[in-house]
């Protein structure tokens, strides 16, 4: 949302850090180069947001987007962005850093995910999920790389993914207009009614407006035109309001870690920052609460019309006493019912702790990469999820300590790398480099209390890692040749 004069942008080249500066290249030969730059950093920008689209639709309630459709094109998408991403590095002529720690931490991670075929039970789902995140990391090390000579830096490409997250969330709206019953879960005798949009449950996309609702702040933040500020503040509001009746407690904890980094990192007076801070406390206090106000049901809503709810086979059928699927802490007849509650873990404690027996058996190495919901088993009567609900835990799961720790260094450096830079540039650049910061610290905190961190297919992961490189390619010292 950056502003430009009137001449061409064929005579944008940047060089510096994240935010990018503009020189003119010299030459038929520079401007040439300078066009295909600058239309390899267009068609990037489109194809960003519509994998961030494309992943959304695929995990969704829609049909037939959610399947067939999405879940093949999003494979597409991500090819083609793979190719321009590629591209795009190869045409920064003179800028090629050598391997550092950020290299060496995320070749560490991505080997042990391949190396984890060789004992995973599924060893050809284990190569495949491990291929997909490796491609993810070659694109965004790729964009980062050529963001470094960019017209603009980093800053397309965070507009790309807020861009993405806000199609989503009005394609949300429109599904809740048409289709209220599957835009909304309706309230039970535990909690109130929650909204979904178009995802496959409350919390599918309430996570990738968690983590990109820092991106719209800085934008907000660094807009200039009045129309540009309007249009990031509607954004704004759009994903905090949709977050906000998902009631995904994770998710909102996770955007107010977010904001609160940016406000603190992002160049501001001090009576602005803590206006700031104090708006972001006040914001994650409304958001908790909004998800207490919808009205609990007397009773559970029937399932099936059709055949009602499920009576007993038999006078003494003890699967409807207590049903296998709900053995461990079902009340039973006359039982406590439990409700939910706005400071509790929404039953993820149970699963948290059979998760942690699980890979006690397997320790150091886990039972291979992209198995997590094949190896736990939800047997918890408080918790309904195929995975235990939290990206270390499932780590753990996959790739033992060893595969936990590398995933811990490959953040640590990101961060580390960040904060770096924070303190050594002014201006824009400082703010663009906050606002990959701010999506990592949400980042963090949402794994958490949710499983997405290595899952291509889940749809805040894209836009965490493509901001995690875009903070690991060392800035350039001086103006490339």
């Amino acid at each position: 949302m950056s502003n430009t004069g009137p001449e061409s942008t064929v005579l944008r080249a940047a060089s510096g850090g994240v935010g990018g500066r503009l020189r003119r290249p010299g030459g038929d030969a520079g401007e040439g180069r300078t066009r295909l730059r600058l239309q390899l950093e267009g068609g990037i920008q489109f194809l960003l947001a519509q994998l961030v689209i494309w992943v959304g639709l695929a995990a969704g309630n829609v049909d037939p987007w959610n399947l067939p459709v999405g879940r093949l094109v999003r494979w597409v998408v991500l090819a083609e962005l793979g190719v321009f991403a590629l591209a795009y590095a190869a045409t920064a002529r003179g800028f090629f850093p050598r391997p550092g720690r950020a290299a060496a931490a995320f070749a560490c991670f991505v080997a042990v995910a391949f190396l984890s075929t060789g004992w995973s039970t599924d060893p050809g789902l284990t190569f495949g999920r491990a291929a997909s995140f490796a491609a993810v990391v070659a694109i965004g090390a790729a964009v980062a790389l050529g963001a470094r000579r960019g017209s603009d830096g980093a800053r397309p490409f965070l507009l790309a993914l807020l861009a993405g997250a806000a199609v989503l969330a009005v394609l949300g709206l429109i599904h809740l207009a048409s289709n209220y019953d599957d835009a909304v879960v309706p309230a039970t005798r535990g909690q109130g009614a929650r909204y979904t949009g178009i995802g496959a449950n409350p919390d599918t996309l309430a996570m990738l407006y968690a983590i990109v609702l820092p991106l719209a702040l800085w934008a907000l933040l660094e807009a200039r035109a009045r129309w540009e500020k309007f249009v990031a503040a509607a954004t704004f509001l759009l994903l905090d309001g949709s977050l906000a009746a998902s009631s995904s407690r994770g998710a909102i904890v996770a955007a107010f870690a977010g904001l609160t980094v940016l406000v603190l990192l992002v160049p501001l007076s001090r009576r602005a920052r803590v206006a700031l801070v104090a708006a972001s406390v006040a914001l994650f206090a409304a958001n908790a609460v909004a998800g207490t106000i919808p009205p609990r049901s007397a009773v559970d809503p029937v399932l099936n019309e059709r055949f009602g709810q499920t009576p007993p086979l038999a006078a003494r059928d003890a699967t409807h006493v207590l049903p296998l699927e709900n053995e461990i802490g079902f009340p039973g007849r006359g039982g406590a019912y439990r409700n939910r509650e706005l400071l509790d873990a929404g039953g993820r404690w149970p699963a948290w702790k059979g998760a942690v027996r699980q890979a006690a058996d397997r320790p150091l190495v886990g039972y291979g990469f992209g198995l997590e919901e094949r190896v736990f088993v939800d047997r918890y009567y408080p918790f309904i999820s195929d995975r235990p609900e939290n990206s270390y835990l499932g780590l753990l799961l996959q790739l033992g300590i060893i595969g936990l720790v590398a995933a811990v260094v490959v953040f640590a450096v990101a961060i580390a790398s960040g904060i770096r830079t924070v303190g050594r540039v002014r201006g824009s650049e400082r703010a663009v480099t906050a606002a990959c910061l701010s999506v990592l610290a949400a980042g963090a905190v949402l794994a958490l209390a949710q499983s997405y961190l290595t899952s291509v297919g889940s749809p805040p992961t894209v836009p965490l890692w493509i901001c995690a490189l875009l903070l690991v390619v060392p800035r350039p010292m001086r103006t490339p040749p």
